[in-house]
């Protein structure tokens, strides 16, 4: 994260060194890092009591804006599945109680909450792509984001007609679907670049 916070603040060449690596040292003191590998470790840090941030500038308490959960995928996945239907079983009970402390925890600190999910193969439509943790996860989240790279140099591809303006960036495409739990939940499509001085 540091090094793209520099990279992006380095292609604004109106701003001398020392206040970008003031803007660096802010940006990186407002993030709280808990390194979480397993269920009981996550489940540890969600019914912690977080702690605030101080601006030394005005001295202020800030709270919380956002928490991200990269990836509940590698946390979830092992406890699923498995030969016996008490592992399954189990291992979905831990599913639905990460999913109660994540929304208990973003009650308490009212905050947003950011969760990063993989992605397997749709073998029923027998192409594309699903989010991983099966069915049961698919009720959880109140807005999904797909995001998908379309190409690197978007002139070779054959679907750059619609984000040429893009020149030879890096461009992505972003699904949203609001409460996707519902059959006829709606997906909005948008194109996006990512360069080194941003997201346009």
């Amino acid at each position: 994260f540091k090094e793209i916070c520099m990279s992006r603040l380095s292609a604004r060449s109106n701003i001398s060194e020392s206040v970008k690596q003031n803007m660096l040292t802010k940006a990186m003191n407002r993030l709280t890092l808990i390194r979480a590998y397993d269920v009981q470790t996550l489940t540890k840090a969600l019914t912690s009591n977080f702690p605030f941030k101080i601006d030394n500038e005005n001295d202020n308490q800030t709270p919380f804006r956002l928490l991200v959960i990269d990836s509940i995928t590698a946390i979830i996945s092992p406890v699923l599945g498995g030969s016996t239907n008490t592992t399954n079983n189990a291992g979905h009970i831990a599913m639905m109680r990460i999913t109660r402390l994540i929304r208990e925890t973003s009650i308490r600190l009212g905050c947003a909450v950011l969760v990063t999910n993989s992605t397997v193969g749709n073998i029923t439509q027998g192409d594309g792509v699903k989010p991983a943790l099966g069915l049961t996860w698919t009720y959880v989240p109140s807005v999904r984001l797909f995001l998908e790279r379309l190409q690197v140099n978007v002139y070779e591809n054959k679907k750059a007609n619609e984000v040429s303006e893009y020149g030879s960036a890096s461009v992505y495409r972003a699904y949203i679907t609001k409460t996707p739990r519902r059959v006829d939940a709606g997906t909005t499509a948008s194109p996006f670049c990512v360069t080194a001085a941003g997201v346009t």
